[in-house]
């Protein structure tokens, strides 16, 4: 803390390794420690629906998607405060 001084932090996640699974679509999820994430996956990049909740207790963690639709499909996701 120094006076006059403005401080800004940036935290980082990041979907890493997309790919098809037999029983559905699978990523990972990397970022912070202990943070809760919410997952949420669109077909048109306007309507999103949550896929998941997730506390990422390791750093990294394989997040699935079990009934991905045909076509495209979008993936985002948020610190939970």
């Amino acid at each position: 803390n120094l006076p006059g001084q403005n401080f800004d932090g940036k935290f980082t996640v990041w979907m890493l390794q997309p790919a098809p699974t037999p029983g559905g679509f699978q990523f990972r999820l990397s970022g912070g420690s202990n943070r809760v994430f919410r997952v949420e996956c669109s077909t048109n990049l306007v309507n999103w629906d949550i896929l998941a909740t997730v506390t990422n207790t390791m750093g990294q963690i394989a997040l699935p998607d079990p009934n991905p639709t045909d076509g495209l499909r979008f993936y985002r996701t948020a610190v939970v405060p």
